[in-house]
């Protein structure tokens, strides 16, 4: 289905300069969209005072020119004409006394219908049921082909036959589906289904590794199709990342046996592969999503949220919006999905909905801290160049204590002596070349995974390696694994290498939860992160390292800890922040977390410095579309102000 064509128009009265007049309007084809962009031109003309009404005849249908002519009726017709009346109950229509307009439409009631149920809370997010004639996707008709015309069964009858079809003849498929057989939450597909099928919102709970990701919307779907309602499930799973989004979407296409665009796709910024408009999944990031949430939710009939435990402001607006939509449309389906972390808080935000805890398999993991490492590698910190060492000497009484003094009995003085000389706030280079050397020796063949905290150290670490005589050879791989690098570099992480080569992939807590690279033997963590939080009293983000702590619950064995601060309000500006507390749409809400509420109060103050238009406590137009834009409030009134004067007219 093509998407819709948009038609833009500009009008320049010769006797007003100054006056332009825009319209944009789209439709289904040209021809539409070209009438209606006509058709808005012409009301602001008039709204204008610059046409008048039209005051002339408008051109009469054929029907209403047609003179009146009498009709003679046999006996034998005109009783059967009022048998048929009386089985049917129908209300005789006397003649009116003036014979000039004979009336011929019924003023009884032919049917009585239930009246709809009236949605009375304001700014919440429309939504509706999937549609035969409508694809969610582009949020635009289907007007053209065969699926303009199909009802909602033979739609359902349609996709059914051809998974049972496939399902019968594609032996690959078989041997995939045997794969999806052993994963964890395999066993627990009844329970989800079951509980989807009676709650509105349900939180699943598990491990990395189960298979929630691919396999619960896959289990939705196939339910639907099997049960023949297949034109009933439209399923949008939403990711962090667009890395994540991408490639869990190639993994269900395959797992489905077919390409991204059928019954599966994705939608990221720059870039989509969109699936069919009906019986499909599509995966997305949040902030797709959100865009999409302006114009109503119509067609979608589940929504997952993956990873809510990664709290950035987009998850957290998206929970706030969905928790509206689903007490005003009880029909809808949310499913959360959560690593093993303490889902109380969501639990109890989303009126105590169920939690199912899907346990994964788990793999004997051998765990080595940084004295183990040490040891093991016999490594030799390097010496301090005099930069670093006049800067230590000179080091202030606030300096946080270095944690690497302290050591276990269990290990010698040497190996005390040498961790005692490393800083933890550094990334030691020279240890992580020692540990893939070691691993060199181990003989197990295998990718290695190095968390590094962000991609200044990412890329430094690259050239490193690169240019040591020992892993810049053919031997090894470096690849990065950053939001930054474009997509094909991303997908590289996961293509297999050659015998003999050994992949090493430098990535920070991209790889963590959000993605699965399956021959990753080791990982080496350098327990350094850099979150951001925003700096209120200078509006400015900032970056923090604070220390991580091992935590042998995680599949990784010494990945990040979660941070459980309020993710909503660490980097809105406040402009935005305005909104929240002020614009009607947003005017109660309760977030996920209500931590640094008192922020919010403060946004009013804050805009009031660079313009007194919110002074009642309301924005104009021009400050909803400043809200849009990532930059700060400050630094977009004054280019979006000196185009408004520009374009009025008025010299300031």
């Amino acid at each position: 289905n093509p998407s819709p064509v948009i038609a833009k128009e500009k009008v320049r009265k010769r006797m007003y300069t100054k006056l332009r007049i825009f319209a944009r309007e789209h439709g289904s084809n040209k021809k539409l969209a070209a009438q209606s962009c006509a058709l808005s031109l012409v009301r602001q003309l008039y709204h204008l005072s610059i046409i008048e009404a039209y005051s002339g005849q408008t051109k009469k249908k054929e029907g209403e020119s047609v003179e009146p002519y009498d009709v003679n009726l046999t006996s034998n017709l005109e009783n059967q004409l009022k048998r048929i009346v009386d089985d049917m109950c129908l209300e005789v229509i006397s003649p009116p006394e003036d014979s000039s307009s004979p009336a011929l439409l019924s003023i009884g009631k032919l049917a009585h219908f239930e009246p709809s149920q009236k949605q009375n809370q304001s700014g919440v997010v429309p939504w509706s049921p999937p549609q035969s004639n409508w694809n969610p996707w582009t949020s635009s008709n289907i007007d053209e082909g065969p699926l303009a015309y199909a009802t909602p069964e033979q739609i359902s009858i349609d996709i059914k036959s051809n998974l049972l079809y496939q399902l019968e003849n594609d032996q690959e498929l078989q041997k995939i589906l045997q794969e999806r057989e052993t994963l964890p939450v395999k066993n627990f597909e009844q329970e989800i289904l079951g509980a989807v099928h009676h709650s509105s919102v349900v939180i699943i709970r598990g491990a990395t590794g189960c298979g929630k990701t691919t396999q619960v919307p896959q289990y939705i779907l196939d339910e639907c199709i099997h049960s023949g309602r297949a034109a009933e499930c439209n399923i949008v799973v939403t990711q962090p990342r667009r890395i994540s989004a991408v490639s869990v979407a190639e993994r269900v296409a395959y797992e489905r046996g077919e390409e991204p665009g059928n019954s599966c796709g994705y939608s990221v910024r720059f870039e989509s592969m969109l699936p069919r408009p009906h019986a499909s999944v599509m995966f997305c990031t949040v902030g797709v999503l959100l865009r999409k949430l302006e114009a109503g939710i119509r067609g979608i009939s589940h929504v997952i949220v993956d990873e809510i435990h990664e709290r950035d402001i987009n998850t957290d607006f998206l929970l706030v919006v969905l928790r509206d939509v689903v007490q005003a449309y009880p029909e809808i389906r949310v499913i959360l999905m959560s690593a093993t972390i303490d889902t109380s808080m969501f639990c109890e935000y989303f009126f105590n909905c169920p939690i199912i805890e899907v346990f994964g398999r788990t793999y004997p993991v051998q765990e080595y801290f940084l004295e183990d490492c040490i040891q093991m590698t016999k490594f030799i910190p390097p010496p301090k160049d005099k930069k670093k060492k006049d800067k230590d000497e000179e080091g202030t009484e606030d300096d946080d204590a270095n944690c690497n003094l302290i050591c276990g009995d269990e290990y010698g003085l040497e190996t005390k002596s040498r961790m005692a000389q490393m800083n933890e706030k550094e990334t030691p280079f020279e240890l992580i070349e020692a540990l893939l050397k070691y691993i060199e020796t181990l003989n197990v063949v295998g990718a290695v995974l190095v968390f590094l905290p962000g991609w200044n150290l990412i890329y430094t670490m690259q050239k490193y390696l690169e240019m040591n005589p020992h892993f810049g050879t053919q031997r090894y791989r470096v690849l990065p694994l950053h939001s930054q690098i474009p997509r094909e570099e991303q997908r590289k992480v996961f293509d297999p290498v050659a015998p003999g080569i050994t992949k090493v992939i430098l990535s920070t807590n991209i790889a963590e939860t959000s993605i699965t690279i399956n021959d990753v033997v080791y990982v080496i963590d350098s327990c350094n992160t850099a979150p951001s939080e925003l700096a209120w009293e200078t509006a400015s983000k900032v970056f923090s390292k604070p220390p991580d702590f091992y935590d042998p619950s995680t599949p990784q064995m010494g990945v990040l800890p979660l941070l459980r601060n309020a993710s909503m309000l660490t980097e809105p500006s406040e402009l935005q922040k305005l909104l929240f507390s002020r614009w009607p749409i947003f005017f109660q809400f309760q977030l996920v977390y209500g931590k640094y509420m008192h922020t919010v109060a403060e946004s009013p103050s804050r805009l009031l410095v660079v313009t007194p238009t919110a002074e009642n406590g309301r924005v104009n137009h021009t400050y909803k579309v400043m809200a849009t834009f990532p930059p700060p409030i400050v630094q977009l009134a004054h280019p979006i102000k000196s185009w408004v004067y520009h374009h009025v007219g008025i010299s300031r």
